[in-house]
């Protein structure tokens, strides 16, 4: 897409598309072997990708991010656990639709459990996720699992696919607490 855009002579685009696409590699470079993201960075790494794949697939779909005012920004987040289910969300279920695609992303928080509420829907085809061939749905999967592992506080994710409304909706249930330490925590 920036190859596109430097060949249209669009400079606008390809600069601000070769901006997001930095910021995306530096994330994901300096980030190896980190567990957890505060949630800002998170977030921010998954509006640069959709900005970037809406511009690669010719604005084949639409997105909004939703954040709750009163949501803390430095609350820590499974690494790359927001990014993975809406790629999912984006290549598994709207690109191979051909229809116009809507991914949604709420952020909130359930004070009274202490708990950030991450919400992702898509109105692509109900599909499972659970058999779904998409290798990055068991490799976060797998993190959250062994997370959970030494943790006594536990992340849920519930995933819900609407076959009447032709929609689908992770929901991940996250403790503001929640450690991201693989070592297990001595008492």
């Amino acid at each position: 897409s920036i190859s596109y855009s430097i060949n249209k002579n669009d400079v606008t685009t390809a600069s601000a598309n070769l901006g997001a696409l930095s910021k995306m590699l530096r994330t994901s470079i300096s980030d190896i072997g980190v567990f957890g993201h505060e949630l800002s960075e998170e977030v921010s790494f998954v509006k640069n990708y959709l900005t970037l794949e809406k511009f690669r697939f010719n604005k084949k779909f639409d997105f909004t991010v939703k954040q709750m005012p009163y949501v803390n920004d430095m609350v820590r987040v499974p690494a790359f656990s927001i990014f993975c289910y809406v790629e999912n969300a984006l290549k598994k279920g709207i690109l191979p639709t051909g229809v116009h695609g809507k991914i949604s992303l709420l952020i909130d928080e359930d004070k009274n459990s202490n708990t950030l509420i991450i919400s992702i829907s898509d109105n692509a085809p109900a599909r499972d996720l659970k058999s779904t061939d998409d290798p990055n749905i068991p490799m976060i999967n797998n993190l959250i699992e062994r997370l959970n592992s030494i943790n006594s506080l536990k992340i849920s994710v519930k995933h819900v696919a609407d076959k009447e409304l032709n929609g689908n909706v992770t929901e991940l249930r996250i403790p503001i607490d929640f450690s991201y330490s693989l070592s297990p925590v001595a008492e």
